[in-house]
């Protein structure tokens, strides 16, 4: 388990070689809730499995 506070931009994800479930439960203030950035590029993601 994981806590990512308010404001803190992260990146988390399975590798080539291991496998990740993500369950994201989020707290709602109004009608503001969590933003989503983008999905990592396939570029992105086979340069750091090269590692």
């Amino acid at each position: 388990m994981v806590n990512i506070p308010e404001n803190v931009e992260h990146w988390h994800g399975a590798t080539a070689n291991t496998k990740m479930v993500h369950i994201a439960i989020t707290n709602y203030n109004g009608e503001e809730n969590v933003t989503w950035l983008k999905a990592v590029t396939d570029e992105k993601y086979n340069e750091v499995n090269k590692k």
